[in-house]
């Protein structure tokens, strides 16, 4: 049978009855349980394996995920475990490799080819879809053997590891046996136990989560059951399967339902036999119909549904070779994850198919699945959470803490809450501060990555890294370097001193003028970081630091504001254009000027020899080239990170330092009266005076604490099952800890709510630091930055308080303690007057100096005004949620993808410039086969060679329609062969287009002598600018347009004729109008269709076709001869007078034809030969090779031929490689289904838009030797022979493919090789670096670049 052909009849699950089978079983049951199965070593591997699983469910909190891949993903690796000793990451190319060639090989096996093979002998050498099979499992014996080889070039004999080595050392034992253990037996039996192991568990795996999450009552009591058996304990074993009946019952009605291996694998008789009263001979095959058993009247309460009480008080048999360790991973997969999560059926997947997908083993249909982190037992409490909003509605965005302190005092110290659908630990009070952040610090080290500001950073920079080797290194680096530039030394004194004599300088030239406190403060702050980041100070009039600051600024509020609340709580509106977006692009201005200061300093560095802190991380970088952590851009996002963090809190907490010494001017002269005795006679202070100035110590401390500068801290993130203040926190929970609660905690403050330095001193006027003074954190997340902070607080105020009197202004008013709340907290002031005076204490001439913050100030009816707004817009998103589900509910078992907005679909999903990106993670998220909303159409988009074969060519009648309500169809009067629905009209029209071109030499030489002829009409115009820059955007479009107009109208045309400057100009209106977003427009909303917008200009430009068009017809028909046709035109006149009324012919068909043909026939031309020849200049190596193989073939011969292709594979790989990567048409043009029909495995309505995403074949994984660069090698073999792999569709493919699809390969092969045969391309040695990045339409083309040509 086929399995048995291929698999080559090796293996233990295959083999035949015998000594070979006995042999190969017993090994394999003895070494599976020598490496555990049914021990807690075996345990261990499958909770470790979870822990992976569990880590990336985390992050995906709250979205919907492929099932199939995840459970696949855990068994795969549990089983290579065993096998190799070895586990693969979720994302590395093996393992996907490995995995999608076992499903591929397992749907053949499965399929209608199969039974064919299996039937009929005759079929077996023809090029039949089971071939496709050989090559799949050939692809899989090679990876397998690779695995192999790897564990023999590391295995000690004797001491085996895993399976691998323990069969070595069998086939080592038995060498002179003459024994069935082979290399050969071994790689098969590899394969064997990989597909059984991994198949079943995953498929069963499917079939319970399916159940669990539309029957919850089942999944509630299973995590009820769990969470009473494993109270108290870390994680679960075996040996709690029994204490736990239900789950065990679940377990088992899962397998029964899945019903995995319905027909078993076939057996066949060792010997004539009877079985129930008949006879059977030896040798006939036997099919064990397992299912028929697992839903058998009478054996079951309820055969046909799935019921756990169908194994309460049952046993079970048991027969597999693995299911013992199947039996084990379902148990603790099962468990494990139920007990950190609740699943849920996405509300947009409409109803759950439950029928499943037969073949050797049974699978259910694929689905997605969302899910949730469970509030454990024992986690903090915390307020009721509303669904979608979590508690938003309670949270006062202008300032929380009070909220907070509210939940503190009903909750406790530890509590927790929900930010939209994600739980959050709030940790108040300094004990549990301490034990959180302190005594179980690694615990809670991690950051949550998913978050505003993650985004706007793209997850790089140390401060907001997760737990980890990253941080880890970049912290000891940038801790090592601040050390090593002066950080507690008397060089960093040196840096802040002399930069406090400008700021000095510029208080006395401003005397009696008002000066900003906070520009003086932050343009100090930001001076000081940069001295240290970039060696480098800026004048304070600077427009670059001007610049600088306030972008940083900008940015501090938007993390600060509500719309960072609802990017962080809701993840449907990250793609509106909401105010949030700025951050994103406030974020881009700094880091082009982050990159310029740090260019400067590369320019000028002498490696070895650092002047700063960026010198410093490039010698860091030459030394470990080959880690990812120190690259380019972490240097740059660590400078961004330094620079905010070392601005902010020291700027922040000298405003709140200065505005408490002016209105307590008692305590500001102490100050002053200590500054004067400890600095008599000295010109200026030390960082070391600060043991002899305790008051002023206090001072500084009091200043910090009443700042409350990170009040929140940054969040944290568990990195780890843990327990705090006796309550359990699982892995992966978000932890905030509200520092602002232990600097005014109540107990551990004598002022806890005034400012009062005597908080800092004991009875004897000594300086003591209580232990809820946190102002920077604690622990390994502290402030790396504190250091320098205090040095700059502590030096710049002593200097300004030695040389000034700060006094506030009397007409002022009363001044305004409170605090503006954000990441970093301010101060600022109420009302008309925002000034202070100061003296100088040695002239006293008097200055004003403005203390105003620039801060929103809010008056009460504003708060409320803005909670008002903010309820009232996250009110309007709940009820957008019910909408979508009513609106946009999908039909049962249509394919998956996000859900919709109203009105818009899944618009601000996809970025209009170059959507292949995201559909490309849409892919990664939903599969292959996925539906997304267009305005309010769904459109099913196809991703893949296997999926795209499917709809193209083995169902191509099904797809073969065209959507007819788009605004492409609308400009060309539904006319035209292309963009027709399916039809008879079609079929005539397509049938006579490729019968009229084949006629005019398409395939023969007549069409390669005008090609040729074209051809040196080009190559006179290059001859004619050797050496100098041409554009080859206008050769390459003329060369393909005249060949076109030469079939359609037997004439050509002179670049300069008004005629293909007309055609040519509405070319381009046409596609610019349809790829743009008026088109999209038109398409979503056709009430917007009469309105005068823009896209009116592509029905304008139609029409100036249409004037151009229809005189060159008229023109034909009166000189045309009937019956002796001179090209297209003539021959479509002809047909006409042929066909009678009913004909779908007519002149208004022609018109459109010649339209479409010629759009079509000269886009994707020259943009391929544009994508061609870009690569070719830029990698010379390339073309010289192509120039080799041209002189080699057509040396003594004048002109190529087409049929010269067959000696050029070279050259051949190249034009196809161009193809490939130009990707002319990623999208094609879309298809619409003519009647319901299926598509791996989904359902899909008649009418239904489908996209066939061309681009993702073009580049899959595993279809190409180098599927992401320009790489001939993709079409050659080991010989070099030219083979063109199955994911090449440039052209689509099937019913629907491009009749011009001929005509192109002869142009690119014809133009290419007589270009290349007598001239040398050559990139401009002015034109910089190349930008391969290509400009997105309904044809893709690179984008405009020059190039040099010389004569060869």
């Amino acid at each position: 049978m086929y399995i048995n052909v291929l698999v080559e009849k090796k293996g233990v699950i295959l083999a035949d009855y015998g000594h070979k089978w006995k042999e190969h079983r017993r090994f394999a049951l003895t070494t599976m349980r020598n490496f555990g199965l049914g021990k807690q070593s075996m345990e261990q591997r499958i909770l470790k394996e979870l822990q992976h699983t569990i880590s990336g469910l985390e992050k995906n909190t709250g979205k919907a995920l492929s099932a199939q891949v995840m459970f696949h993903n855990i068994a795969s690796n549990i089983i290579c475990l065993v096998l190799f000793g070895q586990r693969f990451d979720y994302q590395d190319e093996f393992i996907k490799k490995y995995v999608y060639n076992f499903t591929e090989v397992n749907k053949i096996v499965n399929g209608p080819w199969t039974f064919l093979y299996d039937s009929f002998h005759c079929i077996r050498s023809l090029p039949l879809p089971f071939n496709d099979g050989f090559k799949k499992w050939q692809t899989l014996k090679n990876m397998t053997s690779s695995l192999i080889k790897e564990q023999m070039e590391t295995r000690v004999p004797g001491q085996p590891r895993n399976f691998v080595d323990c069969y070595l050392d069998e086939m080592d034992k038995r060498a002179i046996d003459g024994t069935s253990f082979s290399s050969e037996e071994l790689l098969f039996s590899c394969l064997n136990l990989h597909s059984a192991g991994t198949d079943t568990t995953s498929n069963t795996l499917l079939t319970s989560f399916l159940y669990l999450m539309n029957n919850p009552h089942i999944q509630e009591r299973c995590q009820q059951e769990i969470d009473r058996v494993l109270e108290g304990k870390d994680s679960v074993t075996y040996e709690d399967r029994h204490s736990m009946p239900y789950v065990q019952a679940v377990v088992h009605e899962s397998q029964r339902m899945a019903d995995t291996v319905p027909l078993s694998v076939f057996h066949s008789t060792t010997k004539d036999t009877e079985l129930m009263g008949y006879s059977i001979p030896k040798g006939t095959i036997i099919i064990p119909n397992l299912s028929s058993a697992l839903s058998e009247e009478g054996q079951w309460k309820f055969p046909h549904e799935f019921n756990p009480e169908n194994f309460l008080n049952q046993e079970s048999p048991r027969v597999c070779l693995g299911e013992s360790l199947a039996r084990m991973e379902l148990f603790l997969i099962l468990v494990t994850l139920l007990r950190r999560f609740t699943f849920i059926w996405p509300e947009d997947s409409g109803e759950p198919d439950y029928e499943l997908v037969f073949g050797i083993t049974m699978t259910p249909k694929p689905y997605n699945m969302k899910f949730r982190s469970r509030r454990p037992k024992n986690f903090p409490p915390g307020p009721i959470a509303l669904p979608f909003l979590g508690n938003a509605l309670s949270l006062s965005l202008d300032n929380p803490l009070k909220y907070f302190e509210s939940l503190r005092k009903t909750y406790g110290n530890v509590y927790s809450l929900y930010i939209g659908h994600r739980a959050a630990v709030v940790v108040c009070g300094t004990k549990a501060l301490k034990e959180a952040l302190v005594n179980k610090a690694v615990d809670f080290a991690g950051r949550p990555q998913d978050m505003y500001i993650n985004a706007i950073v793209e997850e790089k920079g140390f401060i907001l890294a997760d737990y980890g080797n990253k941080w880890k290194e970049q912290r000891r680096f940038s801790l090592m370097t601040l050390r090593n530039f002066g950080l507690g030394k008397q060089s960093m004194e040196q840096r802040i001193l002399t930069e406090l004599q400008y700021t000095i300088s510029d208080l006395e030239k401003n005397t009696g003028k008002a000066l900003s406190a906070q520009v003086m403060f932050h343009n100090m702050a930001s001076n000081v970081i940069c001295l240290v980041l970039f060696g480098k100070r800026f004048d304070y009039q600077d427009e670059f630091i001007k610049k600088y600051v306030h972008r940083f600024t900008e940015i501090n509020r938007l993390i600060n504001g509500p719309w960072t609340f609802l990017y962080d709580s809701f993840h449907c509106v990250r793609r509106l254009p909401l105010p949030f977006n700025k951050g994103f692009k406030t974020v881009a201005k700094l880091k082009n000027m982050t990159s310029s200061l740090i260019k400067e300093q590369m320019k000028t560095r002498v490696p070895g020899q650092p002047r700063n802190f960026v010198d410093c991380f490039l010698d860091e970088m030459d030394k470990r080239a080959d880690n990812k952590h120190f690259s380019s851009e972490e240097l740059l996002f660590s400078c961004l990170n330094l620079h905010s963090a070392g601005t902010d809190t020291t700027s922040n907490t000298l405003l709140t330092s200065f505005l408490y010494l002016m209105n307590n001017p008692h305590i500001q002269e102490r100050c002053q009266q200590e500054i004067d005795r400890v600095l008599e006679g000295r010109d200026s202070v030390t960082y070391e005076d600060r043991h002899n100035m305790p008051y002023v110590q206090a001072v500084v401390h009091e200043s910090q604490r009443m700042a409350d500068t990170v009040p929140l801290s940054v969040f944290h993130a568990t990195t780890k099952d843990t327990e705090l203040m006796g309550y359990s926190i699982p892995k992966g929970t978000i932890m905030i800890p509200n520092l602002s609660s232990a600097l005014s905690e109540e107990g551990q403050w004598k002022f806890p709510h005034e400012f009062n330095p005597e908080n800092f001193l004991n009875r004897e006027g000594e300086f003591v630091k209580p232990d809820a003074f946190l102002p920077f954190s604690a622990g390994p997340r502290v402030c790396m930055g504190e250091g320098l902070a205090r040095m700059e607080l502590f030096l710049i105020l002593v200097t300004l308080l030695r040389k000034f009197r700060f006094i506030w202004p009397e007409d002022a008013g009363e001044p305004d303690y409170e605090l503006v709340f954000g990441v970093f907290h301010g101060k600022g002031f109420r009302g008309n007057h925002s000034d202070t005076k100061a003296l100088s204490t040695s002239a006293e001439a008097k200055f004003m100096l403005e203390v105003g913050l620039n801060r929103l100030c809010k008056h009460s009816v504003l708060c409320h005004s803005l909670d008002m707004f903010v309820s009232v817009l996250l009110l309007l998103i709940c009820f957008c949620f019910f909408v979508i589900h009513v609106r946009f509910r999908r039909p049962k078992n249509f394919p998956p993808g996000p859900t919709p907005l109203p009105l818009l679909g899944n618009v601000l999903y996809l970025c209009s410039d170059n959507p292949l990106a995201d559909l490309e993670k849409l892919r990664r998220t939903y599969g292959n086969v996925y539906s997304i909303y267009i305005g309010h159409r769904a459109a099913v988009v196809v991703n893949g060679t296997q999926a795209l074969k499917e709809t193209l060519i083995h169902k191509g009648v099904d797809f073969a329609g065209r959507p007819q309500d788009l605004f492409v169809n609308d400009f060309t009067d539904r006319r035209g062969v292309l963009l027709t629905d399916y039809g008879p009209a079609v079929k005539e029209h397509r049938r006579f287009a490729l019968t009229t071109l084949r006629n005019f030499g398409l395939g023969k030489q007549s069409m390669e002598q005008r090609i040729l002829g074209e051809l040196q009409y080009t190559i006179d115009h290059v001859k004619q600018n050797v050496g100098k820059i041409l554009s080859p955007q206008t050769i390459f479009h003329t060369v393909a347009s005249n060949v076109i107009c030469q079939v359609l109208f037997n004439k050509r045309y002179e670049h300069d004729d008004e005629f293909i400057i007309t055609l040519v100009s509405s070319f381009c209106e046409v596609t610019k109008m349809a790829n743009g977003p008026w088109a999209f427009l038109y398409d979503c909303f056709s009430w917007v269709r009469q309105l005068p917008l823009p896209f009116v200009k592509a029905f304008e430009a139609m029409d100036k076709v249409k004037q151009i068009t229809i005189p060159i017809i008229n023109e034909h028909k009166k000189t045309r001869v009937k019956g002796e046709p001179r090209d297209f035109v003539d021959c479509y006149l002809d047909e006409l007078d042929k066909s009678g009324n009913n004909s779908s012919f007519s002149p208004d068909d022609l018109m459109m034809f010649c339209f479409i043909l010629h759009i079509a026939g000269t886009d994707s031309t020259a943009d391929s030969l544009l994508c061609l020849f870009l690569y070719l200049v830029t990698k010379p190596h390339i073309q010289e090779r192509c120039q080799q193989e041209i002189d080699r073939v057509l040396e003594g011969k004048d002109i190529v031929t087409f049929e010269d292709r067959h000696d050029m594979p070279y050259v051949q790989a190249v034009l196809h490689e161009a193809q490939r990567i130009a990707n002319t048409v990623p999208l094609g043009l879309f298809h619409k289904t003519l009647r319901d029909t299926e598509l791996m495995g989904y359902s899909l309505p008649k009418g239904t838009m489908v996209i066939a995403n061309l681009s993702s074949a073009l580049n899959e994984d595993g279809q190409w030797k180098f599927p992401h660069e320009f790489n001939p090698e993709n079409f050659l073999n080991q010989k070099g022979d030219f083979v063109k792999p199955d994911a090449f569709m440039p052209f689509s493919a099937g019913p629907r493919i491009c009749p011009g699809e001929s005509l192109a390969r002869m142009e690119l092969f014809l133009i290419s090789v007589t270009l290349l045969r007598k001239f040398r391309f050559i990139w401009p040695e002015d034109a910089g670096e190349p930008d391969y990045t290509p400009v997105f339409g309904i044809t893709m083309m690179p984008r405009p670049y020059n190039m040099v040509v010389e004569i060869r």
